[in-house]
Formats: C-alpha cells, structure tokens, sequence
C-alpha cells in the first residue's frame, strides 16, 4: 500500500494536468514551487511566473485550456521518497480531439524532482524527454 507522501505526490502529478486543461493557472502555486524550473523541447522556464506564462502562452494559442478539446494525460509509474525530497517517473500523453476521434500527438516521459513544503509536496524540477 502506498504512503500518504507516496499518494500526495501522485496527487499533485496528476493536479498539474488537469490544470493545463481545465484549472486556473494561478493554482500552480499548489504544484510547483516559486523556483521550480520546467524544461521540454530544449526550452526551459524558470521560476512559478515562467511557468504560468508559457502554460496561458499554450492556452491563448488554443494548444491547452477548455475548449481546446485536448487533454494531458499523465500516469505516475515510479515514485521514490528520501525524507523531504523525491524523484517521480511518469509516462505522459497529449491527446487532442477528444471531442471527436481522439488522437496521441505526444508521448514522453516526465522525470520530476519535488520537496516537502509547509503546504505539502510541490514540483521544483520538470523534464519532459520524448518517448
């Protein structure tokens, strides 16, 4: 059976999708710490403000967001816990269309850092590699 640290951080992996897709972008403050660096494609952001912008950037293009009929989908496979730091593996998909024939435009893998915080476990580091 999984831990409650186990859980919580599984929790705010899967939080972080469903806030591309659906949420508020201010809520990532509940996902990824004020330093928390993201980096995919050879880009990285750094910092909880870059983050934000290149998620409402995502979302004004009509990539992400409601209405855009896409969705993140991300499975944690591996989670390891060392006091109040952890290393998570997930498998990620971007699936779009899902209004119609949903289709995977993407799959990669995340590999993310996090720390316990005073309000519980948070991203500090996101990669995001192909396949």
């Amino acid at each position: 059976m999984p831990s409650d640290d186990d859980a919580e951080i599984r929790a705010v992996l899967l939080l972080a999708a469903f806030l591309a897709d659906e949420g508020e972008l201010t809520d990532y403050d509940r996902v990824y710490t004020r330093d928390a660096t993201w980096s995919a494609g050879g880009t990285t952001q750094t910092g909880l403000e870059a983050i934000i912008a290149a998620s409402q950037g995502r979302r004004d293009s009509g990539l992400t967001g409601a209405g855009s009929h896409n969705r993140h989908v991300t499975m944690p496979v591996s989670v390891t816990i060392d006091h109040d730091q952890a290393e998570a593996v997930s498998y990620f998909m971007f699936v779009t269309s899902t209004n119609a024939t949903p289709q995977i435009k993407m799959f990669s893998t995340y590999r993310d850092k996090l720390r316990r915080t005073e309000n519980g476990w948070r991203i500090t580091e996101r990669v995001n590699r192909p396949g």
